[in-house]
């Protein structure tokens, strides 16, 4: 999987990424910082996650990844839902970051990778093999699978929840 930041926003790495993604077949979640580095009707986005606005199946779909390659996020607290989704330890992170000292810094066992998004998510694009057809095809239905997971229902009561507005314009919004 792949968290992406706004930094994917800053470096312009929008079409590498969506590129990366195909070649994987790595489903794409978003901070809310992040949100719209692929578009909206991309077979490989998940979602918003983190405790900030996230759809609890994107943060279940990062939580329950083999790998995590974060893009451009601080990959703090709120961005991966209190450090679950991806956890801080047991799961293989790689973290780009144009910030050295950064990449890597909250998940003490991640690879940092430091540069600009774009130019590493490249690199990585020349360097890692393309998923087999049959692992493509199961890694888009578990995208899929993930995407069709019905958002929690608003509180009824006499509160009124960030969460709750952030879905409901999200789901009422147009993509652009």
């Amino acid at each position: 999987a792949i968290l992406a930041g706004s930094g994917v926003h800053t470096s312009g790495a929008h079409a590498t990424l969506a590129h990366l993604a195909e070649r994987l077949g790595a489903g794409v979640a978003t901070t809310i910082h992040g949100k719209g580095a692929l578009p909206s009707d991309s077979p490989w986005l998940v979602g918003v996650v983190g405790n900030n606005g996230g759809l609890p199946a994107a943060n279940a779909y990062l939580r329950d990844a083999d790998a995590v390659l974060l893009v451009g996020t601080r990959a703090n607290a709120t961005d991966t839902n209190s450090w679950t989704g991806p956890a801080r330890t047991g799961t293989p992170v790689a973290q780009i970051d144009i910030e050295p000292a950064r990449a890597g810094r909250n998940f003490p066992d991640a690879v940092p990778l430091a540069g600009d998004a774009d130019a590493v998510l490249r690199q990585l694009t020349d360097l890692l093999d393309a998923a087999p057809e049959a692992e493509l095809a199961e890694r888009r239905a578990a995208v899929t699978r993930a995407r069709a997971l019905p958002e929690p229902t608003p509180y009824a009561g006499s509160a009124l929840l960030p969460e709750d507005v952030v879905r409901t314009i999200n789901r009422i919004v147009p993509p652009d």
